[in-house]
């Protein structure tokens, strides 16, 4: 089965999404692991099969659940039940789409919600309203591509935006400004088509692109660095389709592809190190997600083979398909 995201909360649980199987909630102390799954006959039930992403709001003690075709899921983890979904509807005040790729809340309360196919909404929990972000709003430009990626709240300003399609944008919160990083069609380093950052504590992001494969990126100075797939040199990343970028406690760059796999990078040294899950079989050499625990393992949702178990320090590999305990 295919694990598409993986998610802990403030107690530790792991959440788990899939693709057609909903989504479980894995308890490591005790080894419990609780299915989720659509149900058409139950109010008490994710709205879809698919999810995406989720966020904790751990002052409500809510979880947010974004999915495909079913909008955004509301889960009390107080009673374990869903108390909410939002889907799209004939009001200004709507989410502006059902399928959810991407949530964050703020330092200021507000949760922002990225969307395939319709851009960014901003929620305002107090009122339970959605605000589409509409070019009006925006004094420089708007947000120019409806599918949005990735978050990462700036502590001392604003929001950094990734979208498929129009780069990077960062928004500033007090004026709603936008600056925009990208790059013109045809260009041989365009880092337009972004699928996932992180942001690295040396004070520069890495940037992982639908096709184009990987960068590292300097705001201040707008400075990029291009790291591609290069078939003379095994010692690049294994596929230009990045998927997942995940940055671990000893600023180890993990790195899922489509095709190739996963990669670990360390860049003082420039070393790369691949992984494969199906090395002879490209549509299932995928990673959709990569999570380190609290023990330093890295968990790797697959295309296919569930989860994948890695050893950052014997580098051995384990998977973990369906039916097979944890």
């Amino acid at each position: 089965f295919d694990i598409m995201s993986i998610y802990k909360d403030k107690k530790g649980n792991l959440w788990i999404g899939t693709y057609y199987g909903g989504f479980g909630v894995l308890n490591p102390k005790t080894e419990k692991y609780t299915t989720y799954t659509n149900n058409s006959d139950s109010s008490n039930s994710v709205s879809s099969s698919i999810v995406w992403t989720f966020f904790e709001d751990t002052l409500s003690h809510l979880m947010y659940i974004g999915t495909r075709g079913g909008g955004l899921n509301i889960f009390d983890l107080q009673t374990n039940k869903f108390i909410g979904v939002e889907k799209i509807r004939k009001s200004e005040f709507s989410i502006s789409s059902n399928n959810i790729l991407s949530i964050l809340r703020d330092k200021s309360g507000v949760i922002w919600v990225g969307t395939e196919t319709s851009g960014l909404s901003k929620h305002n929990t107090q009122r339970k309203k959605f605000n589409l972000i509409k070019p009006s709003q925006l004094h420089d430009k708007p947000i120019s591509s409806d599918n949005v990626f990735a978050f990462y709240e700036d502590n001392l300003k604003g929001m950094w935006v990734g979208t498929r399609g129009a780069g990077l944008h960062f928004i500033d919160k007090k004026t709603y400004k936008v600056t925009t990083y990208q790059t013109k069609a045809g260009d041989i380093n365009s880092y337009n088509t972004i699928t996932s950052f992180v942001k690295d504590p040396r004070g520069f992001f890495w940037i992982g692109t639908d096709g184009n494969g990987f960068f590292k990126f300097l705001p201040e100075k707008n400075e990029f660095e291009h790291f591609t797939y290069n078939a003379n040199d095994k010692n690049s990343v294994t596929n230009d389709a990045i998927t997942a970028l995940y940055l671990d406690d000893n600023l180890q760059l993990w790195i899922g592809t489509y095709g190739g796999g996963l990669n670990k990078f360390n860049y003082e040294t420039k070393q790369f190190k691949s992984f494969p899950i199906h090395p002879l079989n490209f549509m299932r050499n995928v990673v959709w997600c990569i999570y380190q625990d609290t023990k330093g393992i890295i968990w790797v949702g697959t295309n296919g083979r569930g989860l994948m178990k890695v050893d950052p320090k014997t580098e051995k590999i384990e998977f973990f398909e369906k039916n097979r305990k944890i």
